[in-house]
């Protein structure tokens, strides 16, 4: 897809998007299948059917956000077939496991911090979401990152650690209507909720979130500093 046309930010997360029929479902996992962007033809000959009810189910799915789509390089006369692959929140529909929903919880804490209007209570809600959350990790202390990134992944954010470890983009967020509306508590509230897992943890970060950053993600920047003596 254009990234002209994917607005600033993440998507909601799949607890929070719209949801798919079975059709529809055995299409995302078609384009999900293929190791590059496919084309409408190779998708339905997975699927089965004709081509043309893959199109609709494909144009569905992409303006829902769940696959990308990207026009092929001109050749010659017409225009260029498209190709299709999963996006982010596409792949966190596929793999988040469906008995773990985080969302009524969170969006109680994030209604509360809309009426409240304190920065102090986002910070401290962030902090009592982590301590919710935070038993269902693993205990050893070996990689802190990847326990955060396991933690976010839980909550519906789909993160995507950078190359050099020291940032993570959240292509998705199970509150991102209500951080659009007032990004200065719900991103407090997010923030809070990062640092409170590292207190958890025993260790201290410097963490700074930057909401909306850029088309399809919010980005995240960590240092991680030395452990807390007990």
């Amino acid at each position: 897809m254009n990234s002209n046309t994917i607005p600033l930010g993440p998507y909601p997360s799949a607890a929070t998007a719209v949801e798919l029929t079975p059709a529809r479902m055995r299409v995302l996992r078609a384009v999900n299948s293929f190791n590059r962007p496919a084309t409408v033809v190779q998708i339905a000959a997975t699927v089965g059917g004709h081509p043309n009810t893959s199109r609709v189910h494909l144009e569905e799915l992409a303006s829902e956000g769940y696959i990308d789509c990207e026009p092929e390089p001109p050749r010659g006369r017409g225009r260029p077939a498209l190709r299709y692959s999963i996006s982010p929140l596409g792949r966190t529909k596929l793999t988040a496991p469906s008995d773990i929903d985080h969302r009524a919880l969170a969006q109680a804490l994030a209604q509360q911090c809309v009426l409240t209007r304190d920065p102090q209570m986002a910070r401290q809600l962030g902090s009592l979401w982590a301590r919710a959350l935070i038993s269902t990790l693993p205990d050893d202390q070996d990689d802190l990152l990847q326990h955060l990134v396991d933690l976010l992944a839980s909550m519906g954010f789909s993160p995507e650690v950078s190359e050099d470890r020291t940032s993570v983009l959240l292509h998705t967020c199970p509150l991102v209507e209500e951080a659009r509306q007032d990004p200065d508590m719900v991103c407090a509230m997010h923030r809070s909720l990062i640092a409170g897992a590292m207190e958890e943890w025993n260790h201290q970060a410097d963490t700074q979130l930057l909401p909306f950053a850029a088309p399809g993600h919010c980005t995240m920047s960590l240092e991680l500093q030395s452990s807390q003596q007990d």
